[in-house]
């Protein structure tokens, strides 16, 4: 997805800071938030930036005018990072679980789970050999029973996990 008010700039030079930036984009309109991408092993841009627009037409304005000037400039897109926020379901009760030793069942899953209500648990298998693949799924009795699920198993090591 396209964020019709945020634009990438590329070629820019390795001295650009984040005030530089907004600088050199203030002309074409109001700006939001600026940002110059810096390399944090030099402390010199990598070259790239972003600047977000008040407006879509601001936007516009801005990557005619800085493709004008040798820049490559085009609208940003969504990092995968927020591609996937944004496609989070809020909502699921669903909890994946990775790590898993071999020797664990579905029934000793919920019983890991507890005591926190487990609506369904299911173990990843191969499907020609059957062999566990280390990893299952379970569906909470609700959000908030799933979230504390996943906090209770965060840095939890299993014996014999993988």
């Amino acid at each position: 997805m396209v964020d019709s008010r945020n634009v990438y700039i590329r070629n820019l030079d390795e001295t650009c800071t984040d005030e530089k930036l907004k600088e050199m984009a203030e002309p074409w309109g109001e700006i939001e938030s600026s940002k110059s991408i810096i390399d944090n092993n030099t402390g010199k841009c990598k070259g790239y930036g972003f600047v977000k627009y008040r407006t879509e037409e601001q936007a516009a304005r801005a990557i005619e005018a800085f493709n004008a000037q040798g820049y490559t400039s085009t609208l940003a897109r969504d990092s995968f990072k927020a591609k996937l926020k944004r496609l989070q379901d809020r909502t699921s009760t669903n909890v994946y679980i990775s790590n898993l030793p071999a020797d664990i069942d579905e029934d000793r899953l919920i019983e890991l789970l507890q005591p926190h209500k487990v609506v369904s648990a299911r173990i990843l298998r191969d499907s020609r050999t059957g062999a566990h693949k280390g990893a299952g799924f379970a569906r909470m009795g609700s959000r908030e029973s799933a979230l504390q699920v996943i906090d209770m198993l965060k840095g939890l090591e299993l014996p014999n996990a993988p």
